[in-house]
């Protein structure tokens, strides 16, 4: 079903450049945690900076069955579902993941998209299946997400401490699925 799914294809982009955009953003807002591993604020984030950060607006709307957030960038607005956003204020480790996927859009996808968008130029989509990852806009914002809430300077030093994923869960606030698979990415790295 992912296939049949189009999106628009962006820049390429290494995991490591996007993860250096996600650890810039934490540097720049909430220099803290880059001594003290722990959760990225991002409900806070968003009600509090979002607007100064990148000029854009969020609202909490319904949306269709089984769309938790979207990123509209012509009209400069971050949406998410009411079910999200209660989850999100309640801290719960998926909205988490969904509000910075959806920052990681707004941080990497603006300067690709946001100009054909606003002079309603085209832009190229593809069947998801027929996009590399480093050029898949989905992709990227889910390891700008991961990247964001479980920086790799701190993974890697959890790694060599011999933390495993529940570690990592209670940390920073993460999905033991997130953990999981951002554990077997910093252990690709680290080879």
């Amino acid at each position: 079903m992912k296939n049949r799914v189009h999106v628009p294809v962006v820049q390429a982009r290494t995991w490591f450049a996007v993860g250096k955009k996600a650890e810039k953003l934490i540097d720049e807002q909430y220099p803290r945690l880059q001594r003290i591993p722990g959760p990225f604020p991002i409900e806070k984030f968003i009600e509090f900076r979002l607007r100064k950060t990148f000029g854009f607006e969020y609202a909490v709307k319904a949306l269709p069955d089984g769309l938790e957030a979207m990123t509209v960038l012509r009209k400069k607005i971050m949406i998410f579902s009411e079910e999200t956003w209660e989850g999100l204020r309640a801290g719960t480790p998926r909205a988490r993941f969904t509000a910075a996927h959806e920052v990681g859009h707004v941080s990497l996808h603006v300067k690709d998209l946001g100009p054909q968008i606003l002079e309603n130029r085209g832009v190229l989509t593809l069947k998801r299946g027929n996009i590399p990852p480093y050029r898949d806009p989905e992709c990227q914002a889910n390891a700008f997400a991961a990247a964001l809430l479980m920086p790799t300077y701190h993974m890697e030093k959890l790694l060599k401490e011999r933390k495993g994923p529940q570690e990592v869960c209670e940390i920073f606030n993460v999905s033991l699925e997130a953990a999981c698979y951002r554990i077997g990415n910093i252990e690709k790295y680290l080879k």
